[in-house]
């Protein structure tokens, strides 16, 4: 599966931008610039309870088919359900209260997904997670690149990103809910690749 860059977020000067060259619109709301991963380097820092990045829909979030989301983050701290991630009506990437991680997609008629188990996130270190999902039936989280859930479902192909919430780092879109606690240096997504016409898929 060939997948395609279309999101890579980050803190930037003057607050989260997106460096991709995708045109990705991010507004930042309540996120504090703080210690990164590397020295002289800011991370995204989200306090639980109004924290969020959101990203507009955009051509490049209309269509995704599969998806892989990969993050450099922090966890302070674990109290319910904690959004990393989340495109309104098509995937979500979360932290649970049993520090399991969860990734899921919707394909227009259900979401489905791969779970970690309980205890796979440790609190405050750095961490890479990387969740996949093909967009035919393959689902695979790893922590630190060591896999540590993997889930076979023929689910088909993930829909695209929905107004009015767009694509939401750090809280559930829909309000001010599942709030992520800690940090994130950065946050990629990638889409499944598009086959040019006339050329197999």
């Amino acid at each position: 599966m060939s997948m395609e860059l279309i999101l890579s977020l980050r803190q930037g000067d003057g607050g989260p931008v997106d460096t991709s060259g995708r045109g990705g619109a991010v507004r930042g709301r309540n996120v504090a610039a703080v210690e990164g991963r590397l020295p002289g380097r800011s991370a995204m820092g989200f306090d639980g309870a109004r924290s969020r990045v959101v990203v507009l829909p955009s051509e490049a979030l209309t269509e995704l088919g599969g998806v892989r989301v990969t993050t450099w983050l922090w966890v302070n701290e674990v109290t319910g359900r904690h959004t990393i991630a989340e495109g309104y009506l098509s995937f979500a990437l979360f932290v649970d209260a049993d520090r399991s991680i969860g990734g899921t997609v919707y394909n227009g008629f259900d979401w489905g997904g791969v779970r970690s188990a309980p205890g796979t996130v440790p609190l405050r270190q750095w961490l890479y997670l990387a969740f996949t999902y093909d967009g035919v039936d393959t689902s695979t989280i790893h922590l630190d690149n060591v896999l540590r859930a993997h889930e076979y479902s023929p689910f088909g192909s993930v829909l695209g990103v929905e107004w009015p919430y767009g694509l939401n780092v750090g809280a559930w879109p829909d309000a001010d809910k599942r709030v992520f606690a800690g940090r994130i240096d950065e946050l990629k997504l990638w889409r499944r690749r598009r086959t040019p016409p006339g050329k197999p898929g």
